[in-house]
């Protein structure tokens, strides 16, 4: 129903407002009843460079009844040549809007959806970017609490070094107390046994003096 619509409103416009005679238009448009030869010169009796397709659309250069129109196949490349001015009209017949209308149908689906394409690739990469933004974030967290850890660990181990240290130099001062109470305990006994020894020396003393000048006694 759309498409009718647009064929017969595309139909009325060209009806209403017609273009120039072709005697002086610059542009002009084949017929649909046939395929019209473009010849090298004016006149039959030249060679054909090629056929213009039907209702397709020219450049007017020189008109009579005879007339020069440079035609663009869609291979792009233009060309010159002659077709007779009975097949030219000066508005493009139906099916030539049709096929106006479908080419600009054509190239708007196209373009609807390249941009159909580019936004989703935009989607997708907004998808991509909040995902790695999520993730950064949970990083960012995770190295927080990791920092938080490595600050109280780092406390924990310097009064560990702290206490640790503390401890070794009370274990110095204890074995060197230990070391002092073997030496006092050592000299201890050494002057236990010197005192043990002279006075073992001196009771022997005693006895043999008691024994020279004591009395005989004989039986």
């Amino acid at each position: 129903m759309k498409k009718a619509l647009c064929i017969s409103t595309a139909v009325l416009f060209f009806t209403t407002f017609p273009l120039p005679q072709a005697s002086w238009a610059a542009k002009a448009y084949t017929t649909d009843a046939q395929e019209i030869p473009m010849r090298s010169a004016a006149g039959a009796q030249n060679r054909v460079l090629l056929t213009i397709p039907k209702g397709s659309a020219v450049e007017l250069v020189k008109t009579n009844e005879w007339t020069q129109v440079r035609y663009t196949p869609p291979d792009g490349k233009s060309k010159e040549g002659w077709v007779q001015s009975k097949f030219l009209e000066s508005r493009p017949s139906e099916s030539a809007a049709i096929k106006e209308l479908k080419g600009e149908n054509t190239s708007l689906r196209e373009q609807l959806q390249e941009a159909e394409m580019a936004r989703a690739a935009l989607a997708q990469r907004e998808r991509e970017v909040s995902e790695k933004l999520t993730k950064l974030e949970v990083s960012y967290e995770e190295l927080k609490g990791g920092a938080a850890s490595y600050l109280k660990l780092k406390g924990e181990y310097d009064a560990a070094r702290a206490t640790l240290a503390s401890t070794q130099e009370s274990v110095q001062a204890l074995i060197q107390e230990n070391q002092g109470l073997k030496f006092t305990r050592t000299m201890y006994w050494f002057a236990l046994g010197a005192v043990v020894f002279f006075a073992g020396l001196l009771v022997g003393m005693w006895f043999r003096r008691k024994r020279k000048t004591g009395p005989t006694y004989r039986l």
